[in-house]
C-alpha cells in the first residue's frame, strides 16, 4: 500500500502521481499518464526520494522537491535522469523541498513546510531566498502556484503574492493555507 501524495498536470498535460513507493532498485516510482493517449499509468523510476511535488518547465526539463533536495533532469524511457541534485550548499534553506514551480520568467521556486525558511528562486545558477521579513505571510510555506505573472504561496498565516518585484499578504481568517492551484 503507497498511497498517492499528490497529483499534478504538467505544462504538456501529463498527470504526474506522486507516491513514497520504493522500486527494487533502491529509488522511488512515480506514475506519468497522458491525457491524449490511453490513460496508462506508466512507472518512472527516481533514484532520490520520496517525491513531494514536480515541475516541467517550457524547455522540457523536470524539477523534482523530494525529501533529499531538488532534483533537475531529464525523462528518459520510464527513467528520470538525474542532471543536478541542489541541497543546502546551492542555496537551499533546507534539504527537505515540498514544492517547486517554474515562475513566468523561467525562474525555479521552492518551499519547505517543515523547517519554516521561506522560498528560494533560482535564476542563471544563483539561488536567492525570501523571508517573513521580505513579504511572505509567514515563513512556513506549503505550496506555490502560477496565475498570470503572479506567484501565490499558501503559507501558514494565509496566502501571499510575489508579482517580480513586490510581496503582497492576504490573511485567510487564521486558516493554514497548504494547497494552492490553478
Amino acid at each position: 500500500d503507497h498511497p498517492i501524495r499528490r497529483i499534478v498536470r504538467d505544462r504538456g498535460g501529463e498527470l504526474w502521481f506522486l507516491s513514497k513507493e520504493t522500486n527494487p532498485t533502491g529509488g522511488y516510482t512515480i506514475y506519468r499518464s497522458s491525457l491524449s493517449t490511453s490513460y496508462e499509468l506508466v512507472p518512472v523510476r527516481v533514484g532520490h526520494g520520496p517525491v513531494n511535488d514536480l515541475a516541467r518547465t517550457q524547455d522540457e526539463v523536470l524539477w523534482l522537491a523530494t525529501d533529499d533536495g531538488l532534483l533537475e533532469g531529464t525523462l528518459e524511457g520510464e527513467s528520470f535522469h538525474l542532471e543536478k541534485r541542489y541541497t543546502d550548499r546551492d542555496g537551499l534553506l533546507s534539504i527537505q523541498v515540498w514544492a517547486v514551480t517554474e515562475g513566468p520568467d523561467g525562474t525555479i521556486w521552492v518551499c519547505y513546510p517543515s523547517s519554516g525558511a521561506g522560498v528560494t528562486r533560482f535564476k542563471g545558477g544563483e539561488a536567492r531566498s525570501y523571508e517573513e521579513s521580505d513579504g511572505l505571510a509567514s515563513p512556513e510555506v506549503w505550496s506555490i502556484t502560477l496565475a498570470g505573472q503572479s506567484l501565490w504561496f499558501g503559507t501558514g498565516r494565509g496566502l501571499s503574492r510575489f508579482d517580480g518585484e513586490c510581496w503582497y499578504s492576504y490573511p485567510v481568517a487564521s486558516l493554514d493555507v497548504r494547497s494552492i492551484r490553478v
